[in-house]
């Protein structure tokens, strides 16, 4: 029987990682952090001396044998190999199995029950075929999104690019700056300011303030939707496709490109620059540690290069709506919430 470690962070995510073929199997591990990447770097060499002892938990693979079973007949002969994410702690928690055989990563599967859940994966399949149809490439295709005999939860199957020399890239390059301007041009569509996406999402934020959490200026995101509003008013705007979690360990290089994943929380009408802020935004906090105060002297000292304080303003209010939205009461206060309070309080 495959051995498996149980690996958690303080974050309260937790990964089941076989030490059968335990480099590649860690392909879905995506720390942000320095002890996390020597962890993914060093680990592998202990899974030779796992009867012996072992640097975490050893654990039985939690997947039900009728998802099993399905997936060993969506790849036949083949002679797979799973890793798993159990997901992050949120309202929209799902699974995530990295599916692998030897040194190939064959596809991911997403796993839920929760209705909301099933919801985004409607939606990603939806979206994901409308990219390819535009001409999008370097994304997954959806493999399969529906039920299975003998497993109570709605399975999602997508294709990857991914292979064991597959490299985050945690700095922003070239190759970050050429998607998002091919996601630009092929999706550019004019929008009255109404009918877009990101309006809807402003004012979904406006009719839940008070679901923002203790520490958070309600009244200044309120003012900060109302000047918004008031620009654009009755405006035809230029707007685009956004993926909404544009960040490091959502996408890795392959080659000379970079293939970028997770669209679940992408929309159709944005304006531009949003993803450009989102993955400065979370490199800034989740792996440079920054402050907000930090973020905004960088800003200050870089406005014209790669901000632009109007839109800047535009994302925090978005990914602020894209939190809230998704919780169905009060959000907890947390350290994330305050760093965009304080941003936006810095404008």
């Amino acid at each position: 029987m495959d051995k498996y470690w149980k690996i958690n962070n303080a974050e309260g995510k937790s990964w089941i990682i076989p030490t059968k073929n335990a480099k590649v199997a860690l392909q879905l591990y995506q720390p942000s952090g320095r002890n996390g990447k020597l962890l993914k770097a060093l680990l592998p060499f202990f899974a030779p001396f796992t009867s012996i002892w072992s640097p975490f938990p050893i654990t039985e693979e939690p997947v039900e044998q009728g998802l099993t079973d399905f997936l060993k007949k969506f790849f036949p002969n083949k002679d797979l190999t799973f890793s798993f994410f159990l997901g992050t702690p949120s309202a929209h928690k799902k699974s995530t199995i990295q599916i692998a055989e030897n040194d190939n990563i064959l596809a991911y599967c997403k796993t839920s029950n929760n209705k909301a859940v099933i919801e985004l994966f409607n939606k990603e399949q939806q979206l994901l075929n409308w990219l390819a149809n535009v001409g999008i490439k370097h994304i997954p295709a959806c493999l399969y999104n529906d039920t299975v005999n003998g497993y109570d939860q709605q399975v999602f199957v997508m294709s990857t690019e991914k292979n064991s020399q597959s490299e985050v890239v945690h700095e922003w390059t070239s190759m970050h700056e050429q998607f998002l301007l091919d996601l630009t041009r092929k999706t550019t569509t004019e929008c009255k300011f109404e009918d877009s996406d990101y309006h809807h999402l402003l004012v979904a934020l406006n009719n839940r303030l008070e679901d923002l959490p203790d520490g958070v200026d309600k009244a200044k995101v309120e003012s900060s939707i109302n000047k918004i509003l008031e620009n654009y008013a009755g405006k035809t705007l230029n707007m685009v496709a956004m993926h909404g979690d544009f960040t490091p360990w959502n996408m890795f290089k392959q080659h000379d490109h970079l293939f970028v994943f997770d669209w679940e929380y992408a929309l159709r009408s944005c304006p531009v620059n949003l993803d450009r802020y989102h993955f400065f935004s979370q490199q800034f906090f989740f792996e440079k540690h920054w402050s907000a105060e930090q973020v905004l002297d960088y800003m200050r000292s870089t406005e014209g290069t790669w901000m632009n304080k109007e839109e800047y303003m535009m994302y925090i209010v978005l990914i602020l709506s894209v939190f809230v939205t998704r919780e169905k009461s009060k959000c907890k206060s947390t350290d994330l919430f305050l760093y965009w309070n304080a941003l936006l309080a810095g404008l």
